[in-house]
C-alpha cells in the first residue's frame, strides 16, 4: 500500500481501505430489489464473471440517474479485463507462431475480422504489455485503466530501451486512471520527451541530414515540387507563402491553394533578381520556359545569364 492508500488524522497515518475489498459481489435479490446499491457495488469490484453476471442482470430503467453511472463504470472495467484477457492470448499465439510459419496470425486476423497490419498491432502491444509492460497491464486487468491508454503506451515506447521504457512508464501510470485518452497521450509524449531526449535529438539529426527539394515534371506543362526539411524550416515557408499569398482584392478570385501556389514562384522569382545571388563560373541564374509542338506540356530549363 502506497502514500496514495493513506490519509493522515491527527497526525496519525490510517490506512485506507480497499473499496475493493470490502464490498460483497451483489446477489440476484440485491440485483432485483436494490439495483441501485448493486450497480454501485459492480463498479468498485474487481471485474469478474460474477460481476459481470450482476450487471447483465441489471434494469436500466429501474436505475436511479446515479445506478445509471455507476453501471456504465462496471461496464467500462469489465471492458478491460475482456482486453486484457485478449491481449494474453495474442501474446501466446505469437509465441506460439513467432515466424508466422503456422499461419494463426492470419487466422487471428479472420476469427477478429481485422486487416493483418490491424492485427500485427494488436499483437505488438500484446508483446508489450505482458512483458516489459507488466504494471500497464496489471492496471488494464484490473478495470483502473482502458485499452486505448494501454495502446497509447505500448506505441510510445516499442522502440525505448527496457530501463527508458520502464521510466516512462513508471511517471505516465499514477495519472493515468484519471485521465482522458488526449490528456494520457500528451502525458507518455512528455515522458519519452524527459527520459529518452538525447535519442530524440539524435533521431531528428539522422532525419535532417536527409532534407532535400526534388521536382518532377508532369503533363500539361505542370510539375511537383517536394520538399523535406525541418519542421520549423517547414513552418517558415509555410508562413511566408500564406503572407505572400493572402487575398488582397474581390477581383482576386483564385482558390487559397492557387494564391499560395503563385505566391511561391513569386518569391522564387523575387529572389532571381536580387543582387548578391550566387554565381556559376561568372553567369546568373535565369529561367526559360520551352512549349513543345502541341502547346501543352512545358520544359523549365535553368540557364545563366552574366550578372
Amino acid at each position: 500500500m502506497g502514500e496514495s492508500d493513506q490519509i493522515v488524522v491527527d497526525r496519525i497515518t490510517v490506512d485506507l481501505v480497499d473499496p475493493a475489498q470490502c464490498t460483497p459481489l451483489p446477489t440476484a435479490s440485491d440485483v432485483l430489489h436494490r439495483p441501485d446499491q448493486a450497480a454501485g457495488a459492480a463498479s468498485v469490484l474487481y471485474p469478474s464473471g460474477a460481476v459481470l453476471t450482476a450487471v447483465e442482470s441489471l434494469l436500466p430503467g429501474r436505475l436511479s440517474d446515479t445506478g445509471l453511472i455507476d453501471a456504465l463504470t462496471a461496464c467500462d472495467r469489465l471492458r478491460a479485463l475482456v482486453d486484457a484477457k485478449q491481449s494474453e492470448l495474442l501474446a501466446e499465439l505469437a509465441h506460439r507462431d513467432p515466424d508466422g510459419e503456422q499461419f494463426l496470425r492470419e487466422e487471428a486476423a479472420l476469427a477478429l475480422h481485422l486487416a493483418p497490419a490491424t492485427t500485427q498491432d494488436r499483437l505488438d502491444t500484446a508483446a508489450e504489455l505482458t512483458s516489459r509492460l507488466w504494471d500497464t497491464f496489471d492496471l488494464l486487468r484490473s478495470g483502473h485503466l482502458s485499452a486505448v491508454h494501454a495502446r497509447i503506451l505500448a506505441t510510445a515506447t516499442v522502440d525505448l530501451p527496457d530501463p527508458v521504457a520502464a521510466k516512462v512508464q513508471a511517471q505516465v501510470l499514477r495519472r493515468a486512471p484519471g485521465q482522458t485518452p488526449g490528456e494520457f497521450r500528451a502525458a507518455v509524449r512528455r515522458a519519452v520527451a524527459k527520459h529518452h531526449a538525447k535519442s530524440q535529438n539524435e533521431k531528428h539529426r539522422a532525419a535532417a541530414a536527409q532534407r532535400h527539394v526534388r521536382r518532377e515534371q508532369v503533363e500539361d506543362g505542370m510539375g511537383w515540387l517536394t520538399l523535406f526539411a525541418p519542421a520549423d524550416g517547414i513552418e517558415t515557408v509555410w508562413t511566408a507563402v500564406n503572407a505572400w499569398g493572402t487575398k488582397t482584392s474581390r477581383e482576386d478570385q483564385r482558390a487559397a491553394d492557387q494564391r499560395r501556389a503563385d505566391a511561391l514562384v513569386e518569391i522564387c522569382t523575387a529572389a532571381l533578381a536580387l543582387p548578391g545571388l550566387p554565381a556559376e563560373h561568372g553567369l546568373r541564374p535565369s529561367v526559360n520556359v520551352t512549349l513543345n509542338r502541341h502547346g501543352f506540356s512545358a520544359v523549365f530549363m535553368l540557364c545563366c545569364r552574366r550578372g
